[in-house]
């Protein structure tokens, strides 16, 4: 859509009404959203298969605290668990990279996709995703009072 505009010398000038935007921006924030967009989903769906696998082993759990297990030993599980899962996604995830970096790397602009900076924040960022999703469900498990969980509470 063209729309008139004032030039310096007193006269009008038909312009593109969309001339104001940067497509570069608009493609980087576009992406930055679907990424943020991408590891909420992750974080929702890794702590709520944590959260069912701790309330599907509620009674394991409590005759594991009545026999005197300490609430580490409650709260290793379910942590190592979290982080199984991360690192067999990322397992899965580097080796879709590397089959399809010839492809990708055609879109980025000046990184280059298999450079050790872009694989190492990308893993730093899943394991901080582990750690945060996996606290909640360890916590909730090492809390449980046997007692309430035996008795059908």
């Amino acid at each position: 859509m063209l729309v008139e505009t004032p030039r310096p010398d007193g006269g009008l000038q038909a312009t593109n009404s969309l001339a104001w935007i940067d497509y570069e921006v608009l493609a980087t924030r576009s992406s930055t959203l679907v990424g943020l967009v991408a590891v909420a989903v992750a974080l929702a769906g890794l702590h709520a298969m944590l959260a069912f696998l701790v309330v599907e082993r509620r009674p394991e759990v409590a005759i594991r605290v009545a026999l005197g297990a300490s609430r580490s030993d409650i709260a290793k599980p379910v942590i190592r668990l979290g982080f199984l899962t991360v690192g067999v996604g990322l397992a899965a995830g580097m080796i879709v990279l590397l089959l399809a970096a010839s492809r990708v790397e055609k879109l980025l602009f000046g990184v280059s996709l298999v450079s050790p900076g872009v694989v190492a924040s990308t893993v730093c960022t899943c394991l901080v995703i582990a750690w945060l999703t996996t606290r909640g469900p360890a916590r909730t498990a090492a809390k449980q009072d046997p007692m309430i969980v035996i008795r059908g509470g």
